[in-house]
C-alpha cells in the first residue's frame, strides 16, 4: 500500500538517540497518516509518488515509545512529508527534515568539524590527557564524512589513537614507549 506524501506527517523517528550519538543525518521517520485517525507507518520505500511500508496503530506507536525504542516528537509537533528530504538530528538533539542536498552539506561540515576538533587534540599536547576526547571526535568525523578520502583521514585519526591507548598493540608491533 502506497500512501501520497500530502497525507503523511512525520510525528518521529525509529530508535532513541543519546547525547553521544548526536549529530545523525538519516535516522528513520515515523509517518502519520492525516486521512485515517489511526494509521502510522514505518517506510521501507519512499518513492517519488508516495511512501510505502509496515502501517501500525497509535497504540502500537506509544507503546514502543513508553519502551524507548521510537522517539516521538511533543504533541502538536510534525513535519509535512516530501520527496527527496530528510529527517536529521543535530548536536543538541533538535529534530530537522530539510532538502536532501542541503543535509548531505551540513553532515559533511560536521565531519570537518569533529576532523580539525580531534587533531587539534592530538596537536594541543598532553597525549595522555586529549587521547579518549580525540578519539570520540574522530569517530564522529568517520560518521559525519560522504568523501572516501576524509573517511580515511577520519579513520587513520581513530586507529592512531586506538593504537596509543592500547600499550597490547604497541607491544606487538615493537613501539613500547610511544606515549607512555
Amino acid at each position: 500500500m502506497k500512501i501520497g506524501y500530502n497525507d503523511l506527517v512525520i510525528v518521529g523517528y525509529g530508535g532513541v538517540l543519546r547525547v553521544k550519538d548526536l549529530p545523525d543525518f538519516g535516522v528513520p521517520p515515523i509517518f502519520k497518516n492525516v486521512k485515517i485517525e489511526d494509521q502510522y507507518l514505518f517506510p521501507d520505500r519512499l518513492e517519488k509518488d508516495g511512501v510505502s511500508g509496515g502501517i501500525f496503530n497509535k497504540h502500537d506507536i506509544q507503546d514502543w515509545g513508553n519502551k524507548d525504542e521510537v522517539t516521538l516528537f511533543d504533541k502538536g509537533f510534525s513535519f509535512n512529508a516530501a520527496f527527496g528530504y530528510a529527517l536529521w538530528i543535530d548536536e543538541k538533539g533538535d529534530s530537522h527534515y530539510e532538502a536532501l542536498e542541503s543535509v548531505l552539506i551540513k553532515k559533511e561540515e560536521y565531519g570537518r568539524k569533529y576532523l580539525e576538533e580531534g587533531e587539534f587534540l592530538i596537536a594541543k599536547g598532553g597525549v595522555k590527557d586529549n587521547l579518549l576526547e580525540a578519539r570520540v571526535a574522530f569517530a564522529r568525523a568517520w560518521r559525519g564524512f560522504s568523501s572516501p578520502r576524509d573517511k580515511i583521514i577520519a579513520a587513520s585519526g581513530f586507529k592512531a589513537i586506538d593504537f596509543y591507548l592500547n600499550p597490547g598493540k604497541r607491544k606487538e608491533k615493537g613501539v613500547e614507549g610511544i606515549a607512555e
